[in-house]
């Protein structure tokens, strides 16, 4: 009897003492990370601009929320360790966040631009390097305000750089960052002077009479309906546009 005795009260010690180190093991069981999402998946961007990515790791609490930081092409984009990502020159990149704790993964692509598209009323055509829908008048400072470009910018007319005051016409250049040359179009505007008056209309009808061939932007300035012929009906538009009524 005194040994069954003896025998309940060390079980009873040994419990006492082992049922502390039992919590602690399962306190001790790491939660793992179940999913790491983006607040956004695709962002667009100027040279030089940056942005944050902020991450969320699901579970809240997961034991290990380190996350690693890697872009796929650093010409384009680069990310530190905290998610700020940089915008370094024109193209695509995948900037990708990894957990350390079971390799879940989230991507964001992000696009460099030199020129944002479709910025106050002018569009950039990326395929024929052409720059449109600018209004007559149009002078190098009222492009240099609304263009948002980080890099150099030269506009030249006829190879020579123009003063801020002066305006641009159909034919001239601007060269973004010393690689990158558009060519403006401006509707109407068929000897680059930047206004509509009556030479255009006579450039225009020389050209649909077949006495004088315009060609590459300047036959362009004259395609009102875009359908890449230069005749009568354009011929007429240009006379409506000349007298106000369109």
């Amino acid at each position: 009897m005194k040994k069954k005795i003896l025998f309940v009260i060390i079980l009873i010690t040994a419990l006492f003492f082992m049922e502390p180190q039992m919590i602690s093991q399962v306190n001790a069981k790491e939660i793992p990370v179940e999913k790491i999402t983006f607040d956004i998946y695709r962002e667009n961007l100027l040279k030089g601009e940056t942005f944050t990515l902020r991450a969320t790791i699901t579970p809240t609490n997961a034991t290990n929320k380190s996350i690693l930081w890697s872009s796929n092409n650093e010409t384009v984009a680069t990310v530190d360790q905290t998610g700020k990502v940089t915008a370094k020159g024109e193209g695509t990149a995948l900037i990708s966040a990894v957990t350390s704790d079971g390799w879940k993964v989230a991507k964001c692509e992000v696009v460099v631009s030199r020129i944002r598209p479709q910025l106050n009323g002018y569009t950039v055509n990326e395929t024929e390097k052409i720059i449109e829908n600018f209004p007559l008048g149009f002078t190098k400072s009222d492009f240099l305000w609304i263009s948002k470009s980080n890099g150099t910018i030269q506009i030249k007319k006829n190879g020579r750089e123009i003063q801020n005051s002066e305006k641009m016409g159909t034919g001239t250049t601007v060269t973004i960052d010393n690689d990158v040359t558009y060519t403006m179009v401006i509707l109407g505007d068929v000897n680059g002077d930047g206004e509509l008056t009556i030479v255009d209309l006579a450039k225009c009808k020389l050209h649909t009479i077949w006495k004088e061939n315009l060609t590459g932007c300047y036959e362009k300035a004259v395609d009102f309906n875009g359908d890449k012929v230069v005749n009568i009906i354009d011929l007429s538009r240009l006379k409506l546009k000349l007298i106000g009524k369109i």
